[in-house]
């Protein structure tokens, strides 16, 4: 009896096993495809028609007909013209991939959303895989948002083509060569727990301000290109760049390794609280960029500055130690300041090698530094090279001015100069708090809101001062 069970099962397994279901054409009415008759075989182009909707339940098997030869037309394509509704579950997803799932080979052309026809979509817990253009939309969905969970993204020549807001929970981007492609009409991106791994890139050219955490970036070429937004608590790991061209962008917290260039051409950004090791060139920074509170250790090159003006960056309490060729590269020829950081030795020769400036090639402006103890806490010596109308109290570690002195009385912050000069209080992210005109040799700041910390004044002669609020 048990044998006979045993067969009846076998032969069950077996049948649905085997099952698989071929379809090509036009879909006129509501259609669900069923688990029962997975896979689908796509033998030809599919189009869901308007105001109708494909169903497609969880753990179905979409296999597309194969065509290596694209732009020839051949390539087959689901269109949606009506509705598709694809939500796959985390034990059963929905998987849309082709006939010879080859990586990083795009032999299908992907799900085409016809919006401009009333076409829509709703699809979570799938995988898209082995596609030319992804999943796409002929038109901006303005106020539209798709949260994608636990989805999967891999070997697609484009992943997704969606000028909408886009929300990853858990997601996988693999080997494609753009993962979110450029939204240059609408869209937003929010990621959160996810991975990119080894595509050509990651995302690039997001609309609004993006919002990533807790994401890793592995093996990607040109990760991340042309965004703003905040980046918090990722790590970027052996890609050739880390990001790209990027401004307005906040990175906190993130962890940069092994990289080629691990943040290139950063402007009007801020980087805080980060790690840098082992990258060719961990920073290169333009104007408007904070370097705030970083571990930036045994790179080729530590910080790079160009841009037409450094003196708008603001590089302080950093600790740029045992970078291999240099700690810091002006890549300008104007003069600057990094007195307020540590490079991890009291000797200035030491220092000195490893800043390239005008001392060792004309065509650049020359650096100021200062040598701290082995606490990196108490500056023991100023360097300077250049007067830029900076004083250190060594005693302090303060920035003094020749051109004004500060006066706090309670909540009032009193400046005194005997040049017409105007003073601008800046955070230590380079935002500008207050601008104030001197009146009869002094100006006066109220900071009753300001929260304690370290700020910097600074005068339109390019004169500077530290000041702690207590």
């Amino acid at each position: 009896m048990n044998k006979i069970i045993l067969s009846f099962s076998l032969l069950i397994a077996s049948l649905f096993a085997s099952a698989q279901t071929p379809f090509q054409g036009g879909i006129y009415n509501n259609t669900t495809w069923t688990l029962a008759n997975s896979p689908y075989i796509l033998t030809g182009s599919v189009v869901v028609f308007p105001g109708k909707t494909l169903t497609i339940e969880p753990g179905v098997e979409i296999k597309v007909t194969a065509d290596n030869t694209f732009n020839t037309g051949n390539m087959l394509y689901l269109e949606v013209r009506g509705s598709l509704v694809a939500q796959g579950t985390q034990n059963y997803p929905i998987k849309f991939t082709s006939t010879q799932p080859n990586p990083s080979s795009y032999n299908w052309l992907g799900i085409k959303i016809m919006g401009s026809q009333g076409g829509t979509f709703s699809m979570d817990h799938f995988e898209l895989t082995n596609s030319f253009y992804g999943l796409h939309n002929d038109v901006a969905e303005i106020g539209v948002t798709h949260t994608f969970n636990d989805c999967i993204f891999k070997d697609n020549n484009y992943a997704l083509q969606l000028n909408a807001n886009n929300v990853y929970n858990y997601c996988t981007f693999q080997r494609n060569g753009i993962g979110q492609a450029a939204q240059y009409v609408y869209g937003g991106l929010t990621a959160s727990n996810c991975v990119f791994n080894n595509n050509i890139c990651a995302f690039t050219w997001v609309y609004s301000p993006v919002n990533v955490t807790n994401c890793i970036f592995n093996g990607n070429t040109n990760t991340i290109n042309g965004i703003s937004g905040n980046l918090t608590n990722c790590t970027f790991d052996n890609n050739t760049n880390g990001m790209y061209g990027c401004s307005d962008l906040i990175i906190d917290n993130c962890t940069f390794t092994n990289n080629e260039v691990a943040i290139n051409e950063l402007s009007y950004g801020l980087v805080k609280n980060s790690y840098f090791n082992g990258n060719d060139l961990a920073l290169l920074i333009t104007q408007n960029t904070s370097v705030i509170d970083n571990l930036i250790e045994a790179n080729g090159v530590g910080i790079r500055v160009n841009g037409t003006n450094p003196n708008s960056t603001f590089i302080n309490n950093n600790s740029i130690c045992f970078n291999t060729q240099y700690n810091i590269e002006n890549g300008t020829n104007q003069n600057f300041s990094v007195a307020l950081n540590c490079f991890c030795s009291g000797d200035s020769t030491v220092v000195e090698d490893l800043i390239l400036d005008g001392y060792d090639n004309i065509t650049r402006g020359l650096v100021n530094y200062a040598l701290y103890d082995d606490s990196c806490n108490v500056m023991q010596a100023f360097i300077q090279k250049i007067n830029l109308g900076e004083n250190y109290n060594l005693s302090t570690g303060n920035l003094e001015s020749e051109d004004f002195s500060l006066q706090q009385v309670g909540d009032e912050l009193f400046i005194y100069s005997t040049k017409d000069v105007t003073i601008k209080l800046y955070d230590l992210m380079g935002k500008i708090i207050e601008k104030v005109y001197f009146v009869n040799g002094m100006a006066k700041i109220d900071v009753s809101d300001l929260n304690t910390g370290i700020y910097i004044l600074s005068t339109n002669e390019n004169s500077a001062q530290k000041w702690y609020k207590k």
